[in-house]
């Protein structure tokens, strides 16, 4: 089993005005307008309705809820793939929600998303070290070799071998393909991942493996996560806090330890009972915080 090298502290303040946070979400909206086949305009969507979140730096946040409970929102609306309607975000004190493109373009590089599905995030015709290097070739950062060679380091560091380097993503196993994108969100050396359904699709094995290296990772970089999920031991066991959302809303929140032993709200109760069998409980000691 995986685990922290250190647990939890309960007693750190977790609002989202804290000075020592690198992400802040404040009062953020977001609705969508749903196209009508004939006349103008359209039904509205309300994805995201006044979320508040913070991570401080080097820790985790896990954000789980059921499918279109707006979690996926949440992140593109955090790496500015996705326009907020109302409410800011907030890296390492500036306002990115405020940024024009070109002011915003540094820190795209700070902030990194590894999407939902490995292999819908990669070019098939790109062999793995070229797929590792493409961020360095869009920003024009280093030479062909020096963009080699980042890229050869960064699959070395997620424990892929060196000779699937020439290989096509198809060549790949799930597990490999879930490195090779995580070794490419790390190859521009950001301070925070974007973490979406990251083990969607894998064993249970599999899965426990890339938790390792998640956490492996975050001690090694000092990385700060935003851990998008629905599945509650897996997240549980690399989250420091957890927020549970429901209908775009946040319906709570704290240290992982207390959201899973003793949840407060029915819908948490209802996640924490399917994922452990009926109780409100931690995973084993041995995967505890």
């Amino acid at each position: 089993m995986w685990r922290r090298s250190a647990p939890c502290d309960a007693s750190r303040n977790w609002d989202y005005g804290m000075s020592e946070s690198l992400l802040e979400v404040r009062e953020l909206r977001k609705t969508y307008v749903k196209p009508r086949m004939f006349g103008t305009g359209g039904a509205e969507v309300v994805a995201l309705r006044g979320v508040n979140v913070s991570i401080a730096r080097g820790h985790t946040l896990a954000v789980v809820g059921e499918s279109g409970s707006g979690k996926s929102t949440l992140a593109r609306c955090v790496v500015q793939l996705e326009p907020a309607t109302w409410g800011q975000v907030w890296f390492a004190g500036v306002e990115l929600t405020r940024l024009p493109w070109r002011q915003l373009r540094p820190f795209r590089s700070r902030i990194q998303l590894v999407l939902q599905g490995a292999s819908a995030a990669i070019n098939p015709a790109f062999r793995s070290w070229e797929v590792v290097a493409e961020p360095l070739q869009i920003l024009k950062r280093g030479t062909g070799a020096e963009q080699k060679s980042a890229a050869l380091e960064c699959m070395r560091q997620v424990g892929l071998p060196l000779d699937l380097a020439e290989r096509l993503p198809h060549q790949l196993s799930g597990g490999q393909l879930q490195r090779l994108v995580i070794a490419r969100a790390l190859v521009l050396q950001p301070e925070l991942l974007v973490l979406d359904e990251p083990f969607t699709g894998l064993d249970v094995s599999i899965q426990a493996q890339i938790a390792n290296l998640l956490l492996a990772l975050q001690r090694e970089r000092s990385l700060t996560y935003l851990l998008i999920g629905h599945g509650l031991p897996m997240v549980s066991a690399l989250a420091d806090e957890i927020a549970v959302m429901q209908g775009g809303r946040i319906v709570e929140r704290g240290a992982a330890g207390s959201v899973l032993a003793t949840p407060r709200q029915g819908y948490t109760q209802c996640l924490v009972s399917v994922a452990f069998g009926g109780a409100a409980a931690r995973p084993s000691a041995e995967g505890s915080r």
